[in-house]
């Protein structure tokens, strides 16, 4: 797997690819990603944990914890901690640990207890996302412990991620950007624009005949060139100017295949299909990079 690079030109592109790789059991890793970790799944399961751990004696906090996709427990097991109370006091004992690892030890100390605790790290990495979910939660113990030094109280703590979970991690620093996993034996999905310069021994180009025409109906401005070459962003435009920048558009579009093209060292392999757009029914392959 790691031979092989998927090139996209689009996050949501990626997103699509590696949610396929997923279905099908393979291992993937996103390199062009710039999304902030508290956008993550794991960020929101996290928040779960630390309201339980700071509250360990409400059960209705810790249910949601241990019914979170990080802490993976089947339906049966949920069924069984609903209907037995010895198992849920076990649960609970857990968390009243937590608690006061936290308060004596720190909050990284206690989520990284808690990812013992409760045989987390050895389910993760048998799951083809396992790394990535591993990586989050670490970066995210980190963070965490970086905020409570400047935070009084498990509370303060908690409204901390909350509030960054909210804000999608909007204007993150770098130390925010979702950290990469190891790329070992993963299939690396890439975009276009960062794979120049790059090599890979199998490249597979899914998408190579997507494309977002230029159309009044949809471009509420368009940017163009001027004749120094300079951009400028026109909100009064003329059809001149919507054919130019089509033009302009196709242009990039067949730079950025002439890249992807020329990344495969052994074999490449493209998707083409007709192409609509909207709504509408003619096929519009033709308008594309390949077509």
């Amino acid at each position: 797997p790691a031979d092989i690079a998927v090139l996209v030109r689009t996050g949501r592109e990626a997103a699509e690819v590696r949610r396929a790789l997923r279905r099908r059991g393979v291992a993937s890793v996103y390199l062009s990603d710039k999304d902030s970790v508290f956008a993550s799944d794991e960020a929101r399961d996290l928040l779960h944990w630390l309201r339980a751990a700071a509250s360990p004696l409400d059960a209705r906090l810790v249910r949601a914890a241990l019914a979170t996709r990080t802490v993976g427990l089947s339906i049966a097991e949920l069924a069984w901690l609903a209907s037995s109370d010895a198992a849920f006091d076990t649960r609970s004992e857990q968390f009243r640990a937590l608690h006061t690892a936290w308060r004596e030890l720190g909050v990284l100390t206690m989520l990284r207890r808690s990812l013992h605790l409760l045989e987390l790290p050895a389910r993760w990495l048998a799951e083809p996302e396992g790394e990535r979910r591993l990586t989050n939660f670490l970066h995210l113990a980190e963070l965490l412990q970086q905020a409570s030094a400047t935070l009084e109280g498990e509370a303060a703590l908690v409204r901390w991620l909350a509030m960054a979970i909210e804000a999608g991690g909007s204007g993150a620093g770098e130390e925010q950007v979702v950290r990469l996993e190891s790329d070992a034996d993963l299939v690396k999905v890439v975009t276009v624009h960062k794979s120049k310069g790059l090599e890979y021994p199998l490249v597979c180009l899914p998408f190579a005949t997507s494309f977002r025409a230029v159309e009044r109906k949809t471009a509420r401005y368009l940017k163009l060139a001027d004749a120094d070459g300079r951009r400028q962003l026109k909100l009064d435009y003329d059809d001149a100017d919507l054919r130019r920048a089509e033009a302009e558009r196709l242009r990039e579009d067949l730079r950025l295949f002439y890249v992807a093209l020329t990344r495969a060292r052994h074999a490449l392999w493209m998707g083409f299909a007709a192409v609509k757009i909207g709504n509408g029914k003619a096929c519009q392959t033709h308008r594309s990079a390949p077509g």
